[in-house]
């Protein structure tokens, strides 16, 4: 038999005449200009396929403005780094390398620095409104960055040591009732929760915690104006309000050992012995046996619901969201694997038990208990996925809104590639509560974000989804976005100017409504950044803004079209 012959013709639809480059280069590929687009958008019909096209609002826009320039920000010098941006994108929270000093910037705009030199720019598009000392011992986290959704007010942490005698401690205070979590390996510490305006930098409220341990991404969150704070140790939760007009801090519920004011004068007062010693049940388990007990009784499940009791005795709460301004939503694990640093430390997630309680936190009053990873659980996350992942609904929106499609559709890939029902269900709420990121959540509103325009890498897209802007610098050498418009290429995120970083992970903070993204590595003694921002010709040249390796279109313009854009550019706000 004859050998076949390598020169055998290709079929017709691997021809290279099919797809050569030139080939490529003269596809048809939608236009970037945002002169094209409003035309289009006017008309309503797109002049090539004869479909109809509709705009949003200004969000589409952005996908003719690529970040292609890049550069190192910040000199060591300064020893200041970024922390966040206020939700309306207006400020801008830097703290010292010392974590003892705050400085808060006034945003005037990625424009006013386009023409500057690299280490000018921040100056130019930055205006120092303050700069605030820590006025206790201690010192600043930069994860417990909190702002109020009217961007009026921001809560920030500081922690100091525990001070141990000289403060008067003793025994009964540390350990307040039988419910304090005992002897582990983490640290006891001071937490001092300051209020700071926004306008003037002036102290406007403090809140302390003494003799506690707080869990700062899980443990503590800003919805509205209320503050949410988790005492891991004493097992208790603190809700707090941020008043609007002076940003004073007024606590107005605590739920744990007791819940209204009066339960201890009414629970303790002829015991003589303290809280430690006690045997009588908290408030907040009180009410959960309540409702368990009522719930059994309904079911016809009460030999279950009391052979359960030592269980139940021994829950205590690992993590606290709040979501919705009212409803919180507390994750409770058996008391050894919270205290036991061995079992934190290689804890597997998808090996939890699952013990959710949902609360109304105005009334104490608990509206649902999930013992289970059953289907009842995981209709309440496909139902809003938005709000359990962007507790701050009315500051991330659009943004939010946009991610419920991706949500949805991440769990549908899970039950396609796993074939276990209940291992798509363990693997999708074991996230919850979603860590309190604030910083990156105002990120994660910004319309480079935004999956319904740009294409993201799905690791990326994964850590998005669980409301988080970090990644590992060993993982990601850069990011690359793509535009849905035009199927190809719109910029790069390159780390190069984070040269060997000393953390692990690198944040991406992104304007919230400007073309800017700053990316830092805040482990660093001598902290630097990476500036992204649009090219100067990108913003100010009546050419086409094309894409990155996007042939402008050849579509006719007439002579009409500046002034065109010039008299709808304001419809694209609407």
């Amino acid at each position: 038999m004859n050998e076949p012959s390598s020169s055998r013709s290709k079929p017709i639809f691997l021809s290279e005449t099919q797809f050569s480059e030139d080939w490529c280069k003269r596809r048809h590929v939608p236009s970037c200009s945002p002169f094209v687009m409003l035309k289009e958008r006017e008309i309503g019909i797109h002049l090539t396929r004869r479909a109809y096209k509709s705009y949003l609002g200004n969000r589409d826009f952005y996908s003719t403005i690529p970040l292609k320039r890049n550069f190192v920000g910040f000199e060591p010098s300064n020893r200041y780094s970024f922390l966040g941006w206020s939700p309306d994108g207006k400020y801008a929270v830097a703290m010292h390398c010392g974590m003892k000093a705050l400085r808060i910037y006034k945003y005037l705009g990625v424009e006013r620095g386009l023409d500057a030199a690299p280490e000018d720019f921040l100056q130019k598009s930055l205006e120092l409104v303050s700069e605030m000392t820590l006025p206790y011992e201690g010192h600043f986290k930069q994860d417990g960055l909190y702002f109020t959704s009217d961007s009026r007010h921001f809560v920030i942490v500081c922690i100091a040591a525990l001070r141990g005698n000289e403060a008067g401690y003793n025994l009964d205070r540390v350990y307040s009732h039988n419910e304090s979590l005992p002897l582990s390996a983490l640290s006891i510490d001071d937490y001092t929760f300051l209020s700071y305006a926004l306008k003037d930098g002036q102290i406007s409220g403090v809140y302390q915690l003494l003799a506690d341990r707080v869990s700062l991404t899980h443990g503590a969150n800003v919805c509205g104006r209320y503050l949410m704070i988790t005492s891991h140790h004493q097992q208790v939760i603190h809700v707090v309000q941020i008043a609007s007009d002076t940003g004073s801090l007024v606590p107005l519920r605590i739920i744990g050992y007791t819940i209204h004011d009066d339960d201890a004068m009414y629970l303790y007062g002829d015991l003589h012995d303290s809280y430690l010693r006690t045997d009588v049940m908290s408030g907040f388990k009180q009410r959960l046996n309540s409702f368990l007990f009522k719930r059994a009784k309904t079911e016809n499940k009460v030999a279950d619901f009391l052979r359960g009791s030592v269980y139940r005795d021994s829950l205590r709460m690992d993590r606290v969201g709040l979501f919705e301004d009212f409803y919180l939503m507390i994750r409770m694990l058996p008391m050894h694997m919270i205290i036991n640093s061995n079992e934190i430390a290689n804890r597997d997630p998808n090996l939890l038990p699952c013990f959710f309680v949902i609360m109304d936190w105005r009334n104490a009053e608990i509206l649902e208990v999930y013992e289970n990873y059953d289907t009842a659980f995981m209709a309440l996350y496909e139902e809003a996925p938005e709000s359990l992942v962007f507790p701050m609904s009315d500051v991330c929106w659009p943004g939010a809104s946009q991610f419920r499609s991706v949500a949805l559709q991440c769990v549908n890939r899970y039950r396609k590639r796993i074939r276990s029902q209940s291992d798509v269900r363990r693997r999708v709420i074991n996230q919850l509560p979603m860590p309190s990121l604030h910083a990156n959540k105002v990120s994660l509103q910004s319309p480079y974000l935004d999956p319904s325009i740009f294409q993201i890498e799905d690791r990326f897209q994964m850590k998005m989804l669980c409301g988080k802007t970090q990644v590992e610098y060993q993982d990601y050498k850069e990011i690359k976005i793509g535009s849905k418009r035009t199927k190809r290429l719109f910029h790069r995120l390159p780390f190069d100017g984070l040269v060997e970083p000393i953390g692990r992970q690198v944040s991406l903070l992104f304007h919230p409504t400007d073309p800017l993204c700053i990316a830092i590595d805040r482990q660093r003694p001598n902290p630097t950044c990476i500036v992204y921002i649009p090219k100067h010709s990108d913003l100010h040249s009546d050419d086409s803004l094309s894409c990155e390796e996007t042939p402008k279109s050849t579509e006719p313009e007439s002579s009409e079209t500046s002034s065109q854009f010039e008299s709808q550019v304001s419809l694209t706000s609407k």
